[in-house]
């Protein structure tokens, strides 16, 4: 009876201890991992446009922001360098980190049903240095052209990224 306890209660153990891996939660809990952890609007075909997205995250793991249009678009190969946005994380009313990026086709590109999308930032969460306030500031510098068409309904979002596929 001893060694049955010790070995259930090692058992035990090793399946807590998968249970809690992000690799566990990306293959079995894909459905919520993979969830957007925020959304917006954010038309990248128009000069000046600024949003600010919370980064209220589930999982310590990576993330990317992604670009989207609510189409199938085959573009994504001719966005070489399109454009210039100015990103900010921001915390407890310090800046983090900053710095530039443009579309390109070296990012990640995928499609849907209901979008496609390409990967313009990468980063990991919790950030270092950062609270649970964390928010990211875009800002278009120059707009993306090739995406002018489908502006207004130009969008972004950020999910935990693909690693563990």
């Amino acid at each position: 009876m001893k060694n049955f306890i010790l070995c259930m209660t090692c058992i035990s153990i090793v399946i807590m201890s998968l249970y809690s891996t992000n690799t566990f939660k990306a293959y079995f809990l894909s459905d919520t991992f993979y969830q957007n952890i925020c959304e917006a609007t954010f038309d990248v075909s128009q000069t000046g446009e600024e949003i600010e997205l919370r980064l209220k995250h589930n999982y310590s793991a990576p993330h990317e922001l992604n670009i989207a249009v609510p189409a199938k678009w085959s573009l994504w190969s001719a966005l070489e360098n399109d454009g210039s946005i100015t990103y900010k994380f921001i915390s407890k009313d310090k800046t983090i980190r900053t710095g530039k990026f443009s579309l390109t086709s070296r990012g990640n590109a995928c499609e849907n049903n209901k979008y496609s999308a390409v990967t313009a930032l990468r980063f990991d969460l919790p950030m270092k240095g950062a609270g649970n306030d964390l928010k990211l500031r875009l800002k278009v510098d120059t707009p993306v052209k090739k995406m002018a068409k489908y502006s207004g309904e130009i969008f972004c979002f950020v999910q935990p990224r693909d690693v563990y596929k």
